[in-house]
């Protein structure tokens, strides 16, 4: 059974999405998708910024608040699989593409990658914290 984990992204959304697609933790970006925006970094943080500019009146790329933690730009899932469960790297990722299908909806913005470069298969995704209008 999968562990599910997530972390709230104040201010590094481009980090956050050059780490889930880095191409050395996903054997070459095989297992990678993207909904409403394109599975690259650059690609993919222009258009969330874009979105999120538009529909919430605020920066995307403000500075951190001098107190507090700021606004929710993304959420960063984790979805990690048991060694032990044999789930191979293509129905990890079909189980993690599901879940971000079932769980959000086809109106937001993510991407998803499998990362094979630990003993434990796992999915890592950002989604938009404000979802894109019908």
């Amino acid at each position: 059974m999968p562990i599910l984990k997530s972390i709230n992204i104040h201010s590094t959304v481009e980090r956050s999405l050059a780490y889930i697609l880095n191409p050395d933790k996903t054997d070459d970006l095989i297992y990678n998708n993207a909904m409403n925006c394109i599975p690259d970094p650059k690609c993919a943080y222009l258009a969330m910024k874009l979105v999120y500019e538009q529909f919430s009146g605020y920066k995307f790329d403000e500075p951190p608040l001098k107190q507090g933690k700021g606004r929710v730009k993304a959420i960063h899932y984790i979805q990690s699989f048991d060694p032990k469960d044999n789930i191979s790297p293509e129905l990890a990722h079909k189980i993690g593409r599901t879940f971000a299908r079932k769980a959000f909806g086809d109106n937001c913005q993510l991407v998803i990658a499998t990362h094979l470069d630990k003993d434990h298969i796992h999915n890592v995704r950002p989604d938009r914290a404000i979802r894109k209008a019908a």
